[in-house]
């Protein structure tokens, strides 16, 4: 590969990165307007998807921690969430920002496990474990950690189930929509992956003939003077 190619890799891999952050950041915001209650449209994990099928699961890492540090500056509009951050700081940033980064490792992980066997089955099952990662883990740090904040902070009964409270005022909803609207969109997913790929390989193919048709021209032109010499000596040689 040239230093030219690599310089337009990089800068493509650069602009892409560039693109699916801020659209990550845009969604996440859309989707703090986009609420009804305790019950929220978010769009924000699938920039995640777009960027493990796109570029890998570092990629989606690096979006799922962008994602995460939106969450966290955005929950301490709750109060409640306010609250349990002040119970355990530590433990809330490492919840806020370590389940969406499991979630864009998980779906970069299982596309680039399964692409080359059935994509379709990747993209669906990829598009899946984002929310599905994404969800289990903050539910197991509020129950491993946080009960008794959220029992505290929501005004439970202390004979109150707080782990059905936080599946049914915390997960349940979020949850299927989330899941509901990755799985949906994975179809938009794999034509805006095969749309890509495709210009790539366009891309590559005219680099390719524009090479050949250079090294054509030389060759002609380096036979044609070899040539032009022989007929000067031979004709110089008649005489």
């Amino acid at each position: 590969m040239t230093n030219s190619s690599t310089q337009k890799s990089k800068t493509l891999l650069l602009v892409q990165y560039a693109i699916l952050t801020a659209l990550v950041i845009v969604l996440q915001l859309l989707s703090n307007v986009l609420s009804f209650g305790a019950v929220q449209f978010s769009l924000s994990l699938i920039p995640l998807v777009i960027g493990a099928f796109l570029v890998g699961p570092f990629c989606s890492a690096y979006l799922g921690f962008v994602l995460g540090i939106v969450n966290l500056i955005s929950s301490f509009q709750n109060p409640v969430l306010t609250y349990l951050f002040n119970s355990s700081p530590v433990l809330y940033v490492l919840t806020c920002v370590g389940k969406t980064v499991l979630a864009g490792l998980a779906a970069g992980w299982i596309y680039r496990a399964l692409r080359e066997k059935n994509e379709w089955v990747a993209v669906l099952l990829a598009s899946a474990a984002a929310p599905i990662v994404n969800t289990g883990t903050f539910f197991v740090m509020m129950a491993a950690f946080f009960q008794k904040a959220i029992a505290e902070s929501c005004g439970l009964d202390p004979s109150a189930n707080v782990i059905v409270f936080v599946i049914t005022a915390f997960i349940t909803f979020n949850f299927f929509i989330e899941l509901g609207l990755n799985v949906i969109l994975a179809p938009a997913f794999k034509a805006i992956l095969k749309a890509v790929r495709s210009q790539r390989k366009h891309s590559a193919r005219m680099i390719s003939i524009t090479k050949s048709r250079r090294g054509t021209a030389g060759f002609f032109t380096v036979r044609m003077e070899t040539d032009s010499k022989n007929w000067r000596m031979i004709y110089g040689s008649g005489r």
